[in-house]
């Protein structure tokens, strides 16, 4: 969300803001070797999921942040919840 988008959100009256079902948000962060395996979990479950790479600093490693589109957020969870 950006600057403009917060300050509008602070200055509204109380109304809820509408949110973007197609918005790309994190569903989850996992290893790098883990993440292929995840994403194309998701994606044969028709979840529209995309990888992107990331690098923690503070442990020094390799991840993968999962991005899934809004609406889908509900049932990707629940399927990796299932497959835990």
């Amino acid at each position: 969300m950006g600057l403009r988008a917060r300050l509008v959100e602070l200055l509204s009256r109380g109304e809820a803001p509408e949110r973007d079902p197609n918005e790309l948000v994190e569903l989850q962060t996992v290893s790098a070797p883990n993440g292929p395996m995840t994403v194309e979990t998701l994606r044969s479950a028709g979840i529209d999921a995309i990888p992107l790479p990331c690098y923690d600093t503070a442990l020094g490693r390799s991840e993968m942040r999962i991005m899934v589109p809004r609406h889908q957020l509900g049932d990707a969870a629940a399927l990796l919840d299932a497959l835990r």
